[in-house]
């Protein structure tokens, strides 16, 4: 059942795609992703209408923080010349907005897992961080088969 669940959710999601033709790869990924979790998690119908509306919002702020800071950060050290040439100054500017970025998504993961605890059980919630896990290595193991070249 878990199974054709599966398959028909990414049918869906394939013929929506197909449907407005110039869709962007960040939209295709968000819709093989929702797929992907969904059937990791076998959300029922009420607990996937509850988890996505929190589970976006997650994600949405964890995007804000990860390209917020870092891209002031990049452009700054681009501009002197790359991390050999950047001083230490700079160097030591960088790795305190890494350390507080990452410090900042550990408490928004933190509160996503307090905001899960309504909807559905700690060991969705523990299939949660696996299915994300193993989406993150279904994606890298996509991106590598398309780089080969094909014989």
């Amino acid at each position: 059942m878990k199974r054709i669940n599966y398959i028909l959710l990414v049918t869906l999601c394939i013929a929506s795609m197909s449907a407005f033709g110039q869709e962007s790869n960040k939209e295709k990924m968000k819709a093989f992703k929702t797929a992907y979790i969904t059937d990791a998690l076998d959300l029922t119908p009420a607990e996937a209408e509850k988890f996505w509306p929190i589970y976006n919002a997650y994600e949405e702020k964890i995007d804000k923080i990860r390209f917020g800071k870092s891209k002031e950060i990049y452009k700054k050290i681009r501009n002197a010349g790359g991390v050999d040439k950047a001083s230490d100054e700079l160097a030591n500017e960088y790795l305190q907005s890494y350390l507080d970025t990452e410090i900042q998504m550990a408490n928004e993961k933190r509160d996503l897992y307090k905001k899960l605890k309504g909807v559905f059980s700690a060991k969705k919630a523990i299939l949660l961080v696996r299915a994300e896990h193993s989406f993150s290595r279904e994606l890298l193991k996509r991106f590598r088969d398309e780089r080969k070249p094909r014989k």
